[in-house]
């Protein structure tokens, strides 16, 4: 057995992963814009569990600590995405030293 196809083929889904990852975190920048307009937190445990149990029925193998994992990533991303959006609403232009 050769081992080097095996790898071959990781390494494609892993590519793939990531380009689906990087869809999904760029979505969650407008969950967290529809979220800050409702005034609705960024985390809903709820919706999480529903997730984990829904994703768990399809998957062979433990999915809630890699989906425990992405979904605080993804949070992560929400907070900074809404820290950035709400610090560039707050900047002032100060002039100093005029004559």
């Amino acid at each position: 057995m050769d081992i080097l196809p095996i790898r071959t083929r990781i390494d494609q889904i892993d590519t793939e992963l990531i380009k689906l990852l990087n869809e999904r975190f760029a979505l969650s920048e407008h969950i967290a814009l529809y979220k800050d307009e409702r005034h609705l937190p960024i985390t809903d445990l709820v919706r999480e569990k529903a997730l984990v149990s829904h994703l768990q029925s399809h998957a062979k193998f433990p999915v809630e600590p890699l989906w425990q994992r992405i979904m605080g990533i993804s949070k992560t991303f929400q907070y900074a995405f809404l820290s950035k959006k709400h610090n560039q609403q707050n900047v002032g232009i100060a002039i100093q030293g005029g004559k």
